[in-house]
């Protein structure tokens, strides 16, 4: 029930030419069976061809092929090695004859290893290698500690695990269309074109018919937005060990694209906040999270009376009540004859931030709104063949279940042992929101 890891994605209008700079991949990416009859029309084509220069030195060479089957079956034996005789093996003395066996056998050479090393590229690649890699079929949204979180988890079956591998994970969102808005080509959707970030398997709930009910009139656009982790922590390169399963966490904050651009649903928060990077993403500034203005590691907020900035908004409501209380009710005018100073008018006006159950909210419309797709990466390094491997995979809104975790999968065997029960590696459990 895995998926695939095929992105269902059309090209159009790419340029050709800059593909036959390149035509190696362009073997390598041809369908298998394409491959092998290719390979077997370039071998009978060798052999046909060379066929026709041993019949045709057949009497000046003393070969003996008196037909062309003759010369054919004599080409076939010479390209493979197999072995022969011939009335005359130095060809009667013909000296260009010899040219004709080295540029055979060279040939023959050539397409072998050719052949050799696309098929052993073909059974030795990462993608198979990644079938191993299992996501769990579900995701899960629920809240933790006050801090809303979209959890899945990852594991591998195979006892040899992939060595450094890291996971990322990307959004992909377009408006959903409006009532009486839909596309026309819902039928060529369903023969074949679908989302344009949909990865292509049977666990992904959007099928093909489904995808055509959701294709979006011209001029629509699908943007793509990366996901901060906080388990693994994205700032030390988000490594994680699969031998047992592992649970892989984004924190639904105001710096998450899963909320999308709603700039008016943070405007007033704690009613001291400018809308700036400390808030919520700023356009084409890097990707922040909350959790690290929790942790110290960067300010969070700050004071419109005095500018001051704080990790977090508990720091700052502190600020505000110490210095309201040092305030002069005359200061600064009485804050423009609002009857007190600025820290004093601040703490009149407090205003609590966004908690979990704003985030939920906002976050439940927008899944109203628009269609989301949670494309998954983890990338490694194959321990057996060095190969580095990635294994994709994605969850639309309906592969998300609000208020649950996942089950228990893992148990102590005797002698110290840990068994994983796959069974149960998909199995989600409701839990306390």
């Amino acid at each position: 029930r895995q998926s695939l890891g095929r992105m269902r994605l059309s090209r159009v209008n790419c340029d050709r030419a800059l593909f036959k700079e390149d035509p190696f991949h362009n073997l390598l990416e041809m369908e298998t069976s394409h491959l092998l009859l290719g390979f077997l029309a370039i071998y009978c084509l060798a052999f046909a061809v060379f066929a026709f220069a041993f019949w045709f030195a057949s009497d000046r060479c003393n070969i003996g092929c008196d037909t062309y089957p003759q010369a054919l079956l004599l080409s076939v034996e010479t390209m493979l090695t197999i072995g022969y005789g011939v009335p005359d093996q130095y060809f009667q003395h013909c000296p260009w004859f010899v040219s004709v066996l080295i540029v055979q056998c060279l040939s023959a050479v050539l397409i072998d290893s050719l052949f050799a090393g696309v098929v052993y590229q073909r059974f030795s690649r990462g993608t198979a290698r990644a079938s191993t890699v299992i996501f769990s079929d579900k995701a899960v949204i629920r809240t933790i500690d006050g801090a809303l979180f979209f959890m899945f988890q990852i594991c591998e079956m195979r006892r040899t695990h992939l060595l450094d591998s890291h996971v990322r994970c990307y959004l992909f969102s377009r408006p959903r269309p409006q009532d009486g808005f839909m596309a026309e080509q819902t039928k060529t959707t369903a023969s074949g074109g679908a989302s344009c970030c949909s990865s292509d398997g049977p666990q992904s709930k959007a099928s093909n018919e489904d995808i055509s009910q959701w294709q979006p009139s011209n001029g629509s656009t699908c943007r793509h937005d990366f996901m901060r982790l906080e388990k693994p922590d994205d700032n030390l390169g988000a490594t994680t060990m699969l031998i047992v399963p592992q649970v892989i966490a984004h924190r639904i904050d105001s710096f998450s694209p899963m909320l999308g651009a709603n700039k008016a649903a943070f405007s007033p928060m704690g009613g001291n906040h400018a809308l700036d990077a400390m808030v919520q993403q700023a356009h084409l500034a890097p990707l922040q999270r909350t959790s690290e203005a929790f942790t110290g590691n960067r300010d969070g907020c700050w004071c419109q009376a005095c500018g001051s900035s704080y990790p977090g908004e508990e720091q700052l409501r502190k600020h505000v009540e110490f210095a309201a209380a040092q305030e002069d009710p005359g200061d600064a005018k009485a804050a423009d004859r609002n009857e007190g100073g600025p820290h004093v008018l601040l703490q009149r006006n407090w205003k609590a931030g966004p908690t979990a159950e704003t985030f939920r909210s906002l976050l439940e419309d927008r899944m109203r709104t628009h269609h989301l797709e949670v494309v998954c990466i983890l990338e490694g390094c194959d321990a057996v063949t060095s190969n580095s491997v990635q294994a994709r995979h994605s969850y639309t809104v309906d592969d998300m279940s609000w208020d649950c975790d996942f089950a228990p999968c893992t148990k102590a065997e005797a002698g110290h042992r840990l068994a994983i029960d796959f069974a149960q590696f998909h199995n989600v459990v409701p839990c306390d929101s």
